[in-house]
């Protein structure tokens, strides 16, 4: 009775009593075998899926993206696959679940991967084995970088330019007080700000050593309030100048001014400060 190999199920027959069926046991093998040899040649994903039987090493190459695949013979089909990096054929590369690539190099100033683009005379970009990663214009030697330079210290040894935000509005002025203008810039967790605010309120009148009632003149918008208390100043239309608070909570609150000085209704309040986010 005929009997089948293991990988491709081809027909073998017995070996006594048995005639040789040319379709099925030599010219259906010798297809079979030319089919298979090497790696098998399908159209896409799909039809990869689709061979039966597929077997532990069985390697397979789509043509509609050149990526290649080796099967570990698990099924269902579509799960055995791990994808094969082999020269410009790679055109994606899936790492599914925990996997992870391993670059391993005899010294940390080795160049494990480059990034160009077609046509350039020089990679873009470079990651070293110590983490650093450099890149350029693609015409010319790479010239900016980022890297570990000590325990919990990144740096760069050129120009690092971060996004800065910034707002004109969101200031909540307190009784007693209108709005005359706001801005504030943020960056890197370091904030500026510029409040002016007009008094509405009665006369505030410091006395001889500069004390005043604190008095609540504004609130900032979230995003913009220290860390902590900042500790800053104000001035009074260039006329006279005292101490402000910047609160945690975003509260601007002035706590004196200069000996006598008086702010009254329609004179402004300038404040500026610059602090940790």
């Amino acid at each position: 009775m005929s009997t089948t190999t293991t990988r491709l199920g081809l027909l073998k027959p017995a070996t006594t009593g048995e005639s040789v069926n040319v379709a099925t046991q030599l010219n259906n093998n010798l297809d079979k075998i030319d089919t298979n040899i090497g790696f098998r040649v399908v159209a896409n994903a799909t039809a990869r899926n689709a061979i039966s039987p597929v077997w532990e090493g069985l390697v397979v190459r789509e043509t509609d993206t050149g990526n290649c695949y080796v099967s570990n013979g698990s099924s269902p089909v579509s799960g055995s696959w791990s994808q094969i990096i082999v020269g410009t054929a790679l055109s994606n590369l899936t790492i599914s679940g925990t996997g992870i690539v391993n670059l391993s190099a005899s010294a940390s100033g080795n160049d494990k991967l480059a990034a160009f683009v077609s046509g350039d005379s020089v990679d873009r970009f470079r990651l070293r084995a110590d983490g650093m990663l450099q890149w350029g214009s693609g015409s010319a030697t790479r010239d900016v970088n980022l890297y570990r330079s000590a325990a919990n210290v990144l740096k760069t040894d050129d120009v690092f330019t971060a996004l800065t935000e910034t707002t004109t509005s969101g200031l909540t002025v307190a009784t007693g007080f209108s709005a005359n203008a706001f801005a504030a810039r943020k960056s890197c967790g370091i904030c500026s700000i510029k409040v002016i605010v007009t008094r509405t309120g009665s006369t505030i009148t410091a006395d001889s050593t500069g004390n005043i009632a604190d008095t609540l003149i504004a609130t900032l918008p979230s995003g913009y309030i220290p860390a902590d208390t900042v500790l800053g100043c104000f001035d009074k239309g260039g006329t006279a100048d005292g101490a402000a608070t910047i609160a945690s909570d975003g509260t601007i609150t002035i706590k004196s001014m200069s000996p006598t000085a008086s702010l009254a209704s329609g004179g402004n309040v300038s404040v500026t400060a610059t602090y940790v986010l």
